[in-house]
């Protein structure tokens, strides 16, 4: 195992600062979100390309000129704006007490089943972080589950990564989840029988649909091209009666959070 890798000095540059800005105002915390994001969008010009092809890619000619820049501004945005959801501030805090969770009852008439609920989140697209801390808050206890790779958007593999940065992600998230399990890339079942009991003892279950750590991918048409979905947590739910719930977290008009729970 190396010692450090490519971005694990910005990472652990970001740690002491996640942890500093847990002490602003919101407000704050989010002005420098945005210079970050805006710094990043002028200073990316490879990255920035790329979002609009994917952008016309999607959605074709739906969009125009300024509706393409503000999307991409705001996907620049939303961006930097999720490694610092795993840690809140105070009056943040408060804000997820009082967000609204549309669909509650699905989730509720879920666990009335007795036999597990595997909330459906994405990767990329929502708030990803945020969506544990609003559940949390209202008194949903989740299993969060995660690619043996994973870490707060990052890739492990060096020995910085796996013995300072991802305690500290392990840590933060801890906060808002009753438990976090990692998906280990072996094709043994043994993490296949150990989540089935989980979700026989009626726990939630959370863990990404759109992520690419599986032992089949299964291609859909999605967004203007083809997308690879794992079929492990569908064949789990098929195995052991659990529901599936697809799960989404969005700005609200009032410029907080709403949790969305599909049926």
């Amino acid at each position: 195992m190396r010692l450090i890798g490519k971005g694990d000095l910005t990472s652990l540059l970001f740690i002491p600062v996640i942890g500093v800005l847990s002490w602003f105002s919101s407000r704050s915390k989010d002005a420098l979100v945005r210079c970050l994001a805006f710094a990043d969008l002028r200073l990316s010009g490879r990255k920035r390309q790329r979002s609009a092809a994917r952008l016309h890619q999607a959605l074709a000619d739906r969009v125009d000129r300024s509706q393409e820049g503000a999307i991409i501004e705001e996907s620049f945005y939303e961006f930097w704006r999720e490694p610092f959801s795993w840690k809140l501030c105070r009056d943040e805090k408060a804000q997820v007490r009082t967000a609204e969770i549309a669909g509650l009852d699905h989730l509720r008439a879920a666990l009335d089943h007795g036999k597990g609920v595997i909330l459906w989140e994405s990767s990329v697209f929502g708030r990803r972080a945020l969506t544990k801390h609003i559940l949390h808050a209202n008194g949903v206890a989740v299993c969060q589950v995660h690619a043996e790779h994973h870490l707060g958007g990052l890739l492990t593999g060096t020995w910085v990564r796996e013995r300072v940065i991802r305690p500290f992600f392990d840590k933060c998230e801890s906060v808002s989840v009753s438990e976090t399990v990692y998906v280990p890339r072996s094709p043994s079942l043994t993490f296949g029988r150990a989540l089935a009991g989980r979700l026989r003892n009626n726990t939630v279950v959370c863990v990404a649909g759109d992520g690419r750590d599986g032992q089949r991918l299964f291609p859909v048409s999605f967004l203007g091209g083809t997308a690879l979905f794992a079929t492990g947590m569908v064949s789990l739910a098929k195995a052991t009666g659990a529901t599936i719930l697809p799960i989404f977290c969005v700005p609200s008009p009032d410029g907080g959070a709403r949790v969305i729970i599909e049926a």
